[in-house]
């Protein structure tokens, strides 16, 4: 039970680190915010390539080494 709630918390966190990156492409367009939301492989380009902000870094740190440390606790908390 406590690596399901250790994962909700890490995928909380990546949550909270995309809606930044999220806000700024639909600021762009309608079609480029859809698409960021949309299609996974473009939020990682879109982010990196055109995302501006001063924390740029860390958000984008937090996003993904959020995203992948909730994918790894949710996988083992499944297989135990």
């Amino acid at each position: 039970m406590n690596l399901w709630l250790a994962a909700g918390m890490a995928f909380l966190v990546s949550s909270a680190c995309f809606v930044p990156v999220l806000i700024h492409a639909f600021r762009q367009s309608l079609g480029v915010g859809l698409l960021v939301l949309c299609v996974p492989l473009f939020g990682p380009v879109y982010a990196f390539d055109t995302f501006a902000h001063r924390s740029k870094g860390l958000l984008l740190a937090g996003w993904l080494a959020a995203f992948l440390v909730g994918a790894v606790l949710s996988t083992l908390a499944q297989l135990g």
